[in-house]
């Protein structure tokens, strides 16, 4: 018969494990972040990072969910949301900002439209789930008095990645900005669909989150440093410095 008490026994084991590694590499940081801010900001971006500071061993644990990252060994993550979460401490980094955008590819057969309304008769690419957070199209026709029950022609999916590669292959206009797709952007693989100021998405910003009371290690301060500053210098080169201010949503 097992011992009851294995399973606190192997916990214990491998908490010690765990501290026994951080010992030998205390350079070492584990990052969270999502699938989207990772692929289209962070990973492009982390060869400067290692540049600067060649000693530090960066993990990235990605994962759209919401973890427990004190449970999972990670010692700070870049986590999309409203800045309030049990038990954490979270700092403001960046905020969201969402445009119809497609590829320029979109509209070999069709004509630009004149007008944000004229889009409820285009293919639509839309996402749902925790990611959106006011950001989906239904919030943004709203933000705009278009009545989107007169829409048509939309895909729904729950993944950014996949919502960005179909907007990529033509397939439809999706909401997506600053910051995730500057790059994007600047390539000239993405464009505005319409003419009209980018809409700031409120309560759905992000921010550097880090277990509360958890006393921080020298390498992750070097890391958050760095990631600041290049969010700051990336604001200043698209004229996007407005977004570094947080902006809280209206009471109810």
């Amino acid at each position: 018969m097992l011992n009851a008490s294995l399973p606190v026994h192997l916990t214990a084991i491998a908490s010690l494990a765990d501290r026994v590694r951080e010992l030998r590499d205390p350079q070492a940081i584990v990052v969270g972040t999502t699938h989207a801010f990772g692929t289209y900001w962070l990973a492009p971006r982390l060869a400067e990072f290692s540049g600067l500071h060649p000693d530090v061993d960066l993990r990235l644990a990605v994962n759209d969910e919401l973890v427990d990252i004190s449970k999972q060994r990670i010692d700070m993550t870049v986590r999309f949301g409203g800045g309030s979460w049990s038990s954490m401490s979270a700092r403001f980094l960046v905020g969201c900002e969402v445009t119809p955008v497609c590829h320029p590819s979109y509209w070999d057969r069709r004509k630009r439209p004149a007008r944000p309304a004229d889009l409820l008769g285009e293919k639509l690419l839309d996402i749902e789930g925790r990611s959106v957070q006011g950001g989906g199209w239904s919030d943004w026709f709203h933000a705009h008095g278009i009545d989107a029950t007169k829409g048509k022609h939309q895909i729904t999916v729950n993944n950014f990645s996949v919502l960005m590669q179909a907007t990529l292959s033509g397939q439809g206009i999706a909401l997506a900005g600053s910051p995730l797709i500057d790059d994007l952007f600047a390539s000239g693989v993405l464009v505005p669909a319409v003419d009209i100021t980018p809409y700031r998405v409120r309560g759905a910003d992000y921010y550097v989150v880090e277990p509360a009371g958890q006393l921080r290690k020298q390498s992750c301060e070097m890391f958050c440093a760095w990631l600041y500053d290049r969010m700051r210098r990336d604001a200043s080169v698209t004229n996007n410095e407005h977004l570094l201010t947080e902006i809280h949503p209206p009471a109810l």
